[in-house]
């Protein structure tokens, strides 16, 4: 689904978490000490989500973020409601949507609004872990149902100025398993990035924290045609002809097993991803990016990340 305010399909991620990881956490469904007010789903009601919760997702997405040089953002907490009806329509209905229709229970217009501009995901097995951990969720994107990077690319859009963050934990109506629903409102208000001192995005990129990277899964590349030019940007950015290289600071070449790209006006930014085998931490590894169109012109890139 690719909709007006770059809503994209790649915003919502189901993830499910089985009886391995019930028995690596048997408090996964204690899930009280989020909550000033615990959630009713049968009854429609989100409960109140304790105020360190929301500043934990937004400390994480800021230390991602800083991991990247891009600018902090700032929370928004007049669109609290927005995001946790948005949370709450999906743990009532088992389900993710970013338009769900007004027969789905728990239906309200600002949880439509807030599921219309947020990432969104659904977890099957209340989880007792911090609000954070969906942040981090988000930047790895293992579980996105499309396959793709949307939730990252929204994390890490250096034009992101404010965020807010829902979460309801709760038994779907018609189902007989807890669930754990979130939303972060990421899109309703863009920054500059003039603070920026390079002009693309990487994942990773530097030394990077190794737990917040599956490298199994998608590496990513944005470049930036302008820094003070939100959501513009990417319409000036052509990556159908983009190619991508590694290798080890043992002289290693790295094979690339896939490769894709996104260059929709429904994404934050243009993006390039790849695969990559025989990645290992704590070893430098050389990246470029080659034939980027940027502002017309053909462009290559070159950065250095390690896994520690």
């Amino acid at each position: 689904m690719r909709r007006y305010l770059f809503v994209v399909t790649l915003l919502a991620a189901t993830v499910a978490c089985g009886a391995i990881d019930d028995l690596l956490n048997p408090n996964r469904d204690d899930f009280s000490s989020h909550y000033d007010v615990q959630p009713d789903v049968a009854a429609c009601s989100a409960g109140t989500l304790k105020e360190a919760d929301r500043q934990a997702a937004l400390t994480a997405l800021n230390d991602v973020r800083g991991l990247h040089a891009l600018p902090p953002v700032s929370y928004e907490s007049s669109w609290d409601d927005q995001v946790t009806g948005a949370a709450l329509i999906m743990a009532a209905n088992g389900a993710l949507s970013h338009a769900p229709s007004s027969d789905w229970s728990c239906w309200s217009q600002a949880g439509y609004d807030g599921a219309a501009a947020s990432n969104l995901s659904i977890r099957t097995g209340a989880t007792a872990d911090g609000s954070d951990r969906f942040i981090y969720d988000w930047l790895t994107d293992v579980g996105d149902t499309a396959g793709g990077i949307g939730h990252r690319q929204w994390i890490l859009y250096p034009f992101l100025s404010k965020v807010a963050f829902g979460r309801v934990d709760g038994t779907p109506i018609n189902g007989d398993r807890v669930v754990t629903a979130t939303a972060l409102r990421v899109i309703g208000a863009t920054q500059s990035a003039s603070s920026m001192e390079i002009d693309y995005v990487a994942y990773p990129v530097r030394e990077y924290p190794a737990w917040l990277v599956d490298v199994s899964y998608w590496l990513s590349f944005s470049p930036i045609a302008s820094i003070d030019t939100p959501g513009g940007a990417n319409v000036a950015v052509d990556l159908s002809a983009a190619t991508v290289s590694m290798t080890g600071d043992d002289g290693s070449v790295l094979a690339i097993t896939a490769t894709a790209y996104e260059n929709s006006s429904g994404a934050p930014l243009s993006a390039f991803r790849w695969k990559a085998a025989g990645i290992v931490a704590g070893r430098t590894y050389t990246v470029t990016v080659s034939a980027c169109k940027v502002n017309g012109v053909y462009k290559s890139y070159t950065y250095t990340f390690k896994l520690v």
